[in-house]
């Protein structure tokens, strides 16, 4: 019996200038587009148990800074040094 792999489309809209620059770094740096570069990365994700993010992007790095000095993570690690 052959079995034929089920397929769906998945349409995401997203600002043109983004799409540009993915396309272009994702075929730039990775050599292939953005629709093998979703896949793989929806492969990643449900694979895992956890996200990981690329370390050294500048923007991630300033966003998680920006986190790590929001109020709600100051008064989460005060509330878990006080339990331990």
């Amino acid at each position: 019996m052959i079995y034929m792999a089920q397929t769906t489309q998945f349409i995401v809209r997203i600002d043109k200038k983004l799409k540009m620059e993915a396309q272009k770094k994702a075929q730039d740096k990775l050599g292939i587009g953005l629709g093998t570069l979703t896949k793989l990365f929806l492969k990643s994700f449900t694979a895992k148990s956890e996200i990981v993010f690329y370390l050294g992007d500048k923007e991630f790095d300033e966003k998680l800074n920006e986190l790590l000095k929001s109020e709600n993570v100051k008064t989460a690690l005060k509330k878990l040094g006080n339990s331990v």
